[in-house]
């Protein structure tokens, strides 16, 4: 019986120092501060973004600026990272500091604007599918369309 006790009793202090080495011991998040577009800011606040990020050990804080604002009025030394709106003040940013490497992590989908009449026709001829209340165009086959100059009225249908 005092066997068994024992036994219990080691299994149940090794299992106490391995929680307790977890909590305690583990590495904090680096601190990460960035500056971003106000567009980006959402993201960023978003709490399953936020224990995304200190998963990989990444505790970041952002503060808002406008991309020509970054590009331009701030002391880009005093941030890990910078996060404008478009290319442009990415370029510039760039220019300005030398850093030569760039990350795109999302793009924001490009939405086009048109009659519901040129939508079924692009439906028709293959080029695009009705969702249910909005389309998606197969951009492969709508872009020989516009770099051969084809009109709407053109197309059969």
């Amino acid at each position: 019986m005092d066997r068994t006790r024992t036994l219990f009793v080691v299994i149940l202090g090794v299992t106490a120092v391995t929680i307790l080495g977890i909590f305690l011991f583990r590495p904090k998040p680096d601190p990460v501060v960035g500056l971003v577009g106000s567009e980006k800011i959402p993201f960023f606040q978003d709490e399953r973004v936020q224990e995304a990020l200190r998963r990989n050990g990444l505790d970041v804080t952002v503060h808002k600026a406008g991309s020509r604002e970054i590009a331009t009025e701030f002391n880009l030394d005093e941030y890990d990272f910078v996060f404008p709106a478009g290319v442009p003040a990415a370029q510039k940013i760039q220019q300005e500091t030398g850093v030569s490497t760039s990350y795109n992590p999302f793009f924001t989908p490009m939405a086009i604007a048109s009659w519901k009449p040129i939508a079924d026709l692009f439906v028709q001829q293959g080029i695009a599918r009705d969702e249910g209340g909005y389309y998606l165009l197969d951009m492969e086959k709508l872009l020989p369309l516009l770099q051969n100059e084809v009109r709407w009225n053109e197309l059969q249908g």
